[in-house]
């Protein structure tokens, strides 16, 4: 569609239309009909009837002969264009240029992003943008900008000298690049320590102890090289007198006594405990002699290739982040690390994809379309791209010479003494929203019913619909956002906006993947429950759990619940007469040990001791006599008995008993018989102490009182 734009200055009654590039104006002020009228010829304008002279105003869509010829400066607006993107220019009626400033803030940007984004000042002035801050303050790496994106980039300077002997650095502050030798000696004066700069660092090669001595044990450790005599060298017993500690020597006590020291079979091994020196085997000289490294490059460019004493060859998968989010990173074992670009297309071919490496944000910018030439229809189609594609110049009348220059745009130039139109057919004038028709002999354009649709089948732009002075309108373009952070949203030029799914699969089986719309926070949540985990059953992808061997290990009877969480039954059931408890059969005493037993000790059945009754079976006063509660005074046969204690006495203190008598004697004593306890039940006493009073002379009971037989000053005890 064309771009259109107008600026109106009032200057008396002159009206001022200025139009873009390959457009007509139309006056629609009284002045438009009375330069229609004033040449006597030609079309009518918008606001007055036309006359016959050639030399008259133009018509719809055509500019005057006689309008640009009449003195003027220009004839359009295209014209008076001064290539400043700061001012509006304009052809006013008169003939004349004019220009005004743009408002301030209008972009004037060129096509480097990264100088800043350029302005337009209060004055039509083009002031220039604030640049890029492209300096990261390391010395180490190479700042730039990307002039069509403005990001900006940091790419570490190269350090690497190919030296494997070398420790390689860039100072940040001043960005000089050094290279220090490796320290090579480890400290181990038994070994000849050097450097291989082909890759394979420091080496250590064990130096050879022996002084070609046979009489002597030769060997090396941290306080360095050690030639031992070997005892009875010159008079051996045995062969271990003759041991020199090689082992590519043969030891033997030879005949007459004397050490044999004779090299050892070529090829016997030698090895000290460097991986990295390769396998030491004896040469036929009985001399260990060093191994062939192993090789320590693999020939994949994706691992740091190594070589420790200890652990041999290691090869260590290399670093590939760039620190980049808009490529991806991947290494090639032939190549190395790569860094692809992503693919920041959108598929619409009238946008500049670009994007953002310190986000990953994707950006799609709409393409210029205007080539500035106003005999081409610029515009852009998604799948196709950009269109400059001639303009109509046809205007369907017959009497009219249609042509487009570079510097007139459109003309329809009068031809004369042309007849005008003859059918409708020649009046067309490719506008959806004008019915054209022939009405004698010229051509007459009425606008169509308002809202009429003049689409361009493009439905990313909205519904383009006629309007009231017969042109097209453009539509309202349809929302493209569905407000769900899960959807990539988009338009189609057919189908309009297209809402696509975000990819949240990680690629594993045991999660579910979901998307929050809200947040667009994307979940991975696990779907294997403890014990279970991911393919713990056995089976890839699938959730479930292998228990351990033998849960019955430490049970024998019952059951017990495994690493799985699944109940197993351990042994059989256990023998009669006991009970499975913490996974052992265990003896369960029957509880008749006691039976028939007040107080004391009994074996049960499982021949343990049990205590009958507790230890305060009988209670206070009583005492457990063969299993039987009995009272203490009942085994006192003569005198007076201490309860508690069950001590007999017969002696009175001033006439009273040394201790109290208890009731139970007391009461035969009064003639009455003592209360009967229940067998098993205990007893509880209460004693009270009674006044003293003078003793009756009783040759059977001296002490008692005469009247009811109790011991004057004894306690009194109820039962």
């Amino acid at each position: 569609m064309r771009r259109i734009f107008a600026l109106t200055l009032l200057l008396g009654s002159t009206s001022l239309l200025a139009c873009g590039s390959g457009d007509s104006f139309e006056s629609t002020t009284a002045g438009g009909a009375a330069a229609g009228a004033a040449g006597g010829g030609g079309k009518a304008g918008l606001g007055g009837a036309g006359g016959t002279s050639a030399a008259g105003a133009a018509g719809q869509g055509g500019a005057s002969q006689g309008g640009a010829a009449g003195g003027g400066v220009c004839a359009k607006a295209s014209d008076c264009d001064d290539k400043n993107p700061c001012t509006l220019d304009g052809c006013s009626a008169e003939g004349k240029c004019v220009s005004v400033s743009a408002p301030k803030g209008t972009s004037c940007s060129d096509a480097n992003k990264c100088d800043g984004e350029e302005t337009c000042d209060a004055g039509g002035t083009c002031a220039k943008g604030v640049p890029i801050v492209t300096d990261d303050g390391d010395k180490c790496t190479v700042d730039t900008c990307n002039a069509a994106t403005g990001g900006v980039t940091h790419q570490p300077v190269v350090i690497d000298d190919n030296d494997a002997c070398t420790v390689d650095a860039c100072d940040k502050a001043t960005g000089a690049v050094t290279h220090k030798p490796v320290s090579v000696d480890d400290g181990d004066p038994c070994t000849i320590d050097s450097c291989d700069k082909n890759g394979g660092g420091a080496q250590h090669v064990p130096v050879d102890p022996g002084d070609g001595d046979p009489c002597t044990t030769d060997s090396c450790d941290k306080t360095g090289l050690h030639h031992v005599p070997i005892a009875n060298c010159a008079g051996c017993a045995k062969d271990a007198d003759c041991n020199d500690g090689s082992p590519c020597t043969v030891d033997r006590c030879g005949p007459g006594g004397k050490c044999a020291i004779t090299p050892a079979p070529a090829d016997t091994p030698c090895g000290n405990t460097n991986a990295c020196d390769g396998v030491e085997r004896c040469d036929a000289k009985g001399k260990c002699v060093p191994g062939a490294p192993p090789k320590v490059d693999d020939g994949d460019a994706c691992t740091v290739d190594t070589c420790e004493p200890g652990a041999g060859v290691t090869h260590v998968p290399v670093a590939t982040e760039d620190g980049d989010l808009c490529t991806d990173d991947a290494c090639d074992p032939a190549t190395g690390i790569k860094h692809t670009p992503r693919d920041a297309s959108d598929g619409d071919l009238c946008t500049k994809d670009a994007c953002n490496p310190k986000t990953g944000e994707l950006s799609h910018t709409p393409v210029a379309v205007d080539d500035g030439n106003p005999c081409t229809d610029d515009r852009c189609e998604p799948k196709t791209g950009v269109r400059h594609d001639p303009v109509v110049v046809d205007d369907g009348n017959p009497c009219t010479d249609d042509k487009c220059t570079t510097a007139g745009g459109v003309q329809h130039i009068a031809i004369p003494g042309c007849q005008g139109c003859s059918t409708d057919a020649q009046c067309g004038d490719g506008n959806p929203c004008t019915t054209d028709a022939c009405v004698a002999n010229t051509c007459q354009h009425d606008p169509v019913v308002v809202s009429t649709s003049c689409s361009n089948d493009n439905a990313c732009d909205g519904e383009e619909t006629c309007a009231v002075d017969g042109t097209c309108k453009p539509g309202t373009p349809p929302p493209l956002s569905d407000g769900d952070l899960c959807t990539t949203d988009t338009c189609d030029a057919k189908a309009g906006p297209v809402h696509t799914p975000v990819s949240v699969d990680d690629g594993k089986a045991c999660t579910k993947d979901s998307c929050a719309p809200a947040t667009g926070q994307i979940t991975h949540t696990d779907t294997c429950v403890a014990p279970q985990t991911c393919g713990g059953g056995g089976v890839a992808g699938v959730c479930g759990c292998t228990p351990a061997s033998n849960p019955c290990a430490n049970a024998a009877c019952g059951t017990v619940t495994d690493s799985c969480g699944v109940t197993v039954a351990c042994g059989g059931a256990c023998p009669i007469g006991k009970q499975c408890q913490n996974g052992q059969c265990v003896c369960v005493s029957d509880g008749k040990a006691c039976i028939g037993k007040q107080c004391g000790f009994a074996t049960d059945n499982c021949g343990q001791s049990v205590e009958c009754g507790g230890p305060d079976a009988c209670g206070e006063g009583l005492i457990c006599v063969g299993s039987i509660c009995k009272s203490c005074c009942e085994q006192c046969q003569q005198g007076f008995c201490e309860p508690l204690t069950c001590i007999c006495t017969n002696l009175l203190v001033l006439g009273r008993p040394l201790v109290a008598i208890c009731r139970p004697q007391a009461a035969l004593a009064a003639g009455r018989p003592a209360p009967v306890r229940p067998s098993g039940a205990p007893t509880a006493t209460r004693t009270r102490a009674y006044p003293a009073r003078a003793p009756a002379a009783s040759p059977s009971t001296p002490g008692l009182s005469p009247r009811r037989g109790i011991p004057v000053g004894s306690p009194r005890t109820r039962e």
